[in-house]
């Protein structure tokens, strides 16, 4: 389960994640994330603090139907065959797979994160492409003001055009936050470079941070 407290689609918003026992899991605002981890009694053992921006980026939180970890969002392609399963491989990893997928249309997952303006940023995954046909891989960061509107700025993107033959490769990427940026949207998706395409991808990570 996935709370919020503060304003959203501020810098000043924080996201709470609960595991399925009722433990808080993390807690994201817009310069980091806290991981939480306990022993088999509940007892908090560690707190672990990065600068992931992400909240449940390795996917190991997942509750209700299992398509999607939590704090995830699916995004089907329309008039398509889409798929999405997290599997156990043996940690959570995201499946994401679709066909007849029209031109330029995408299958994918997206989050939304509060980011700080003016600030190098950059985004990566880690990806096990297991096929393509006349499509492409994309990591795409989006960016929307406070008022949920698109800056229409320059986008965050990174891309990948080939099946990795079992293995997972990282796709990154960089740019800025625009000035009139409150959050970003965050995706993975493939997208259809023209009618018919298909697809199939493992997600196993995902991280968005400030450069320098």
């Amino acid at each position: 389960m996935i709370t919020y407290v503060g304003s959203i689609a501020t810098a000043g918003e924080t996201k709470y994640l609960y595991d399925s026992k009722g433990q808080l899991a993390e807690a994201a605002s817009s310069e980091g994330t806290i991981e939480y981890q306990y022993d088999e009694k509940g007892n908090l053992i560690r707190k672990n603090i990065t600068n992931n921006l992400l909240i449940n980026s390795s996917f190991k939180q997942v509750t209700g139907i299992n398509d999607v970890a939590e704090a995830w969002i699916k995004q089907q392609a329309p008039n398509a065959n889409n798929e999405f399963e997290i599997v156990k491989a043996p940690k959570n990893v995201q499946k994401i797979s679709g066909s007849g997928i029209k031109n330029w249309d995408y299958i994918g997952i997206v989050q939304e994160t509060a980011v700080v303006p003016n600030r190098s940023i950059n985004v990566n995954a880690r990806i096990n492409i297991e096929k393509l046909q006349n499509a492409r891989v994309y990591l795409y960061v989006d960016y929307m003001t406070a008022e949920g509107k698109y800056t229409m700025a320059q986008p965050a993107t990174a891309e990948y055009n080939y099946p990795t033959n079992g293995g997972y490769i990282t796709i990154s990427g960089s740019g800025t936050v625009p000035s009139n940026a409150a959050y970003a949207k965050v995706y993975a998706m493939i997208r259809a470079l023209g009618d018919g395409g298909s697809g199939t991808i493992y997600v196993d990570s995902m991280r968005l941070w400030y450069g320098e």
